[in-house]
This record gives C-alpha cells, sequence and structure tokens, in this order.
C-alpha cells in the first residue's frame, strides 16, 4: 500500500495552497466524501451551505476544499476538535485530484 505525504505530493503538483491541520499527515487512498476513511483523500468541488455540511460529516482524513470555504470551515471545525481531518483549500479541488497518482 502506498502512503503519500500530502504536503509533498500537493508541492509536486505545483498547487498553490493554504492547511487547515496537520501539513504531515499521510493519505492511502482517494475516496468520496462519504465513504472516506481516516486515511483517505476525498474532494469537494462546491460551496454552497451542503458543502460545508459534507465537509463536516466526512470521516476522511484529508479533504481538498474550495479556497472561498477556508474562513467558514476554519470557524467550524473549532467546534469539530475531536475529528483530525485536515482540510486543504486550493481554487479548484477537482482539477487537482484529476492530477494525483492512482
Amino acid at each position: 500500500m502506498t502512503q503519500w505525504l500530502i504536503r509533498s505530493l500537493l508541492e509536486e503538483l505545483g498547487c498553490v495552497y493554504t492547511f487547515l491541520g496537520s501539513e504531515r499527515k499521510t493519505i492511502n487512498n482517494i475516496s468520496t466524501l462519504y465513504n472516506g476513511t481516516s486515511s483517505d483523500l476525498s474532494f469537494c468541488s462546491s460551496d454552497d451551505y451542503e458543502s460545508i455540511n459534507s465537509i463536516l460529516r466526512s470521516e476522511s482524513g484529508i479533504i481538498l476544499c474550495k479556497r472561498g470555504l477556508e474562513r467558514l470551515l476554519d470557524c467550524s471545525t473549532e467546534k469539530d476538535n475531536n475529528k483530525q481531518k485536515v482540510l486543504v483549500f486550493v481554487d479548484n479541488p477537482d482539477l487537482y485530484l484529476s492530477k494525483f497518482p492512482s
């Protein structure tokens, strides 16, 4: 099973990003927001209210999110501090996810 350090992978892909959580988290798989586990990477390409709820409910360890959600999710995750998820904010989450090695 291959593990990737998320920060290294994003830099290799040339992503411009900001983090909420540990930049040293590793991922093993790519999954959906709804089926992800703590070792999975997921993404959310929307930036509406439902997206915020989906991201907060997800069990995925790392979630690529639209940059516009950064301030909203920063406040929301303070209340959700028992989960060890990492949020990565980029301009186009689905584009970067499509570049990740499979």
